[in-house]
């Protein structure tokens, strides 16, 4: 679990980034609706940062490639698991790499290394996207955001997935408000 010291230490790095909007605070959870983790977001003058802590036993140890995809939905229930949340965000249509390549998805952000516990923290800020609403790399449109973690490395080159394979965590960074199912995490 989160030490008092790992919270104070991520206080100050989202205030380090002088947000000009309030920080988006998301439950990270599993295929089951398990809360496994939290993902936080805030924007500032250099993009958007978002940070990911995961709990002991969230993942297997290595390395996941991490993306956001196209639509706030964490419903498990599609034709594969989070397959609801939709493709990377790409609103400029290029070709799938790494995060602040010329040739990426604005939702490619590489990868996120987990622990021999299974825990992980992860951040990085991006200015392909934004939190401010009517911006063509808003990730607060009508359809929302979902940021996924998928069970294998992002290669950072294979078009359009990075061959990360399956979606294993889902977080709804900003949630559908169109008529698109956005699951709650069970209690």
């Amino acid at each position: 679990f989160l030490s008092l010291g790992l919270l104070v230490g991520m206080a100050g790095a989202l205030s380090a980034q002088t947000p000009t909007t309030d920080t988006i605070e998301s439950p990270v959870v599993d295929a089951d609706g398990n809360t496994v983790g939290m993902l936080y977001a805030g924007q500032s003058n250099s993009g958007v940062t978002l940070t990911v802590l995961l709990d002991a036993g969230a993942l297997a140890p290595g390395e996941h490639g991490v993306h956001i995809h196209e639509t706030g939905s964490c419903d498990p229930s599609g034709e594969t698991t989070f397959s609801l949340a939709g493709a990377h965000f790409n609103p400029t249509d290029t070709h799938h790499g790494a995060p602040g390549s010329d040739m990426s998805h604005a939702g490619d952000l590489g990868n996120l290394t987990v622990a021999e516990d299974g825990s992980a923290q992860f951040s990085i800020t991006t200015d392909s996207v934004t939190l401010v609403s009517g911006e063509t790399n808003s990730l607060t449109d009508v359809d929302g955001a979902a940021l996924v973690i998928h069970a294998g490395v992002d290669d950072l080159t294979t078009d359009p997935s990075g061959e990360s394979g399956g979606r294993l965590l889902c977080s709804v960074i900003s949630p559908a408000t169109a008529e698109i199912t956005a699951a709650t995490p069970a209690a």
